[in-house]
């Protein structure tokens, strides 16, 4: 059974799909300048796997807008609070349920 499932072509696609968007996500580097100077936007960067195949490989310049984006690793930083407050509304709906219950009985 697991050799099976391992074998599978869906989860063999499954696995490059994976592979592609993990490499897709770690082209973009950080910039060698600190963030109080801004971004040059007239050099042409390419920041994603799509970006490269359009620009250098089909020869479509500038396919996709360049942008000043925020290189810092603590970007997405405010994601865990919702996150957070999900998990715990969700133990406390749970917590609740199970009092229901054990004083119905």
């Amino acid at each position: 059974m697991i050799t099976a499932l391992r074998n599978s072509l869906l989860i063999n696609i499954l696995w490059g799909v994976m592979a592609l968007y993990l490499l897709n996500i770690s082209v973009d580097t950080a910039d060698l300048n600190p963030q109080s100077v801004p971004e040059d936007l007239s050099i042409n960067d390419q920041e994603s796997i799509v970006e490269i195949i359009l620009e250098k490989i089909l020869g479509y310049e500038n396919a996709i807008e360049e942008y000043d984006d925020n290189d810092k690793e603590g970007q997405h930083k405010n994601s865990n609070v919702k996150l957070d407050f999900i998990a715990r509304s969700f133990v406390i709906v749970i917590i609740s349920l199970l009092n229901i219950e054990t004083c119905c009985i």
